[in-house]
């Protein structure tokens, strides 16, 4: 479903006045960040291993806290290691936010402290290559890749041989402000990310320049290449500005030895004839250089970022929907073209869109709440993307919105086809004799649906059961306890809603069933017994 246009200060509503003057750095909104950058510059006058010290201790307390990112990291090391065992990949997911806040110490000295006291901890090897290059007259393509030590290392190879730079504009005006500072001491010249006309002036009047392809930039001028055993949209720009000015492609690799506190810089040219032709086999071949360089420090790497979101034909995302902000006139939309399966209009819980697709609402009922930092749509999709690597059908979220007015949060996912199994089994009960071995399986894996009844399962057409609303569910790290999965079997059992299907098919069946299925050992079926009694509303 199309959504209806959004207006903003870029997209303005038509006749309406929009100052182009930017806000003052020093308005109230802008104070937190002068204070961070205040803080920055303390800690960048400490002796550097408490630096390193703080930064490690700030990386593992952002895993604890960022689990946003740290779901992006736990996906990405999933799919580029696919072997590794899941203690050994969380371990790993911990590593990598411990550099990552290292990272953020080093990015601080870069720029806001003092470079070149750090210049004796930095070893620079293969130097000759790049300067050999320049001494010719010829532009050389710096081709870089994103690690936790890029802004140190670059600023540190910057005091050896300058180059200019590519970069993003920060969104944040104070902290773009800092950076700006930076890149003026270190580099002599910045170029904006998209200015390629400024790229190619660059290299052919001889300079060296800072490229990074190793991020997944959208559909755009990409194509899909081998990376870490993926297909991943990759950049084909780096191949066309060799050939448009006939720079030399030296490969700008760099590492943090943590033990010894020192930083070592590979400059090397690439190991295979570049560019080709081949847009894919150039990718490819750019792909291959950053998985080298990944081999000798995988922890360093930065894969708390989506270098998988743009994803071949007919391939879901593997990330979980960023929360997108809506206004009023979108769920006036809804309204008008979608069909009201739950709720009123007022206060609607659950629309069906003209493409089959599902809209379901949460409300927070208190402005401080638990669910305002547990989402319930936000669960609904994380649950939905752990339960299918599980192997169990359930709604996979395509998007995610909120509305502050109303404390409302939205998530869209595809409906799956078929009917929940208190309606199939309504009409014929024969339907629940495969629900038994479904609960124990989730039980199993670990899989707690604390609220759940046979409304939330549903039958696919081949006749398999998956779960509904997935949002009140949590995912542990071993099987359910016996007291648990009595408590749970009892939910259902005690449902009014559940009682005639449950009553044809025969409750004390669904249990046996369920023991069967469970083959739980002697002592535990004893305890799921004793706790089914007494949870139970009636005996069975």
């Amino acid at each position: 479903m199309t959504p209806p246009r959004c207006y903003t200060r870029a997209n303005p509503v038509p006749g309406a006045a929009v100052s182009d003057r930017p806000p003052s750095l020093s308005a109230p909104r802008y104070w937190p960040s002068w204070l961070l950058i205040a803080l920055a510059r303390l800690i960048v006058r400490l002796p550097f291993w408490l630096q390193m010290r703080l930064g490690a201790g700030l990386g593992l307390l952002a895993y604890r806290l960022q689990r946003d990112r740290r779901d992006i990291t736990n996906v990405n090391l999933e799919l580029c290691y696919p072997d590794m065992a899941e203690p050994e990949r969380r371990a790993m997911s911990r590593a990598v936010f411990r550099s990552v806040g290292m990272g953020l110490i080093e990015t601080a000295n870069a720029w806001l402290g003092n470079v070149d006291a750090l210049a004796e901890r930095c070893t620079i090897e293969g130097l000759d290559h790049l300067q050999d290059a320049l001494d010719e007259g010829q532009g050389v393509l710096l081709l870089g890749m994103h690690f936790a030590t890029l802004d140190l290392c670059g600023a540190l190879l910057a005091r050896a041989q300058p180059f200019d730079v590519m970069y993003r504009p920060n969104k944040n005006p104070v902290l773009e402000h800092m950076m700006a500072g930076g890149r003026e001491r270190h580099f002599p010249k910045a170029i904006l990310r998209d200015d390629t006309r400024a790229v190619v002036r660059s290299l052919r009047a001889g300079h060296a320049l800072w490229y990074g392809p190793d991020q997944d930039y959208g559909p755009d001028h990409s194509v899909f290449a081998p990376f870490m055993g993926q297909s991943a949209a990759s950049i084909t720009a780096t191949a066309r500005i060799v050939r448009m000015t006939g720079a030399r492609v030296i490969v700008f690799s760099h590492w943090r030895d943590e033990a010894s506190g020192s930083y070592r810089i590979n400059l090397a040219p690439m190991r295979a004839v570049f560019p080709t032709g081949d847009d894919e086999q150039d990718a490819a071949q750019v792909n291959r250089e950053v998985e080298e360089a990944i081999a000798v420090a995988p922890a360093q790497y930065w894969w708390i970022h989506r270098r998988f979101k743009t994803r071949p034909p007919g391939k879901p995302r593997p990330y979980l929907p960023r929360v997108k902000r809506i206004k009023a006139h979108y769920l006036d939309h809804l309204q008008a073209t979608c069909t009201l399966l739950q709720g009123t209009a007022e206060r609607p819980g659950l629309y069906l869109s003209p493409e089959g697709e599902i809209y379901k609402t949460y409300y927070a009922r208190r402005r401080l709440s638990r669910s305002a930092w547990r989402i319930p749509a936000v669960r609904f999709a994380r649950n939905g993307r752990a339960l299918r690597r599980l192997g169990i059908t359930a709604p996979l979220a395509k998007a995610i919105y909120r509305y502050p007015p109303k404390r409302m949060h939205l998530v869209l996912y595809n409906r799956l086809p078929g009917e929940d199994l208190r309606e199939a089994a309504s009409s014929d009960a024969a339907h629940l004799s495969a629900a038994g071995a479904f609960l124990a399986r989730l039980h199993e894996l670990g899989v707690h649906f604390r609220g759940i009844h046979l409304g939330n399962v549903i039958v696919a057409e081949d006749g398999s059961l998956g779960l509904l609303d997935i949002a009140d569910l949590n995912m542990r790290r071993s099987s359910l306890l016996p007291t648990t999965r009595a408590r749970n079997i009892a939910h259902i059992l005690n449902h009014p809603a559940d009682a005639q299907p449950l009553l044809e098919y025969g409750r004390g069946r669904l249990v046996s069933d369920y023991l069967g299925a469970a083959n739980l050992p002697a002592w535990a079926e004893r305890v799921f017994q004793w706790q089914l009694q007494r949870s139970l509303a009636s005996p069975l």
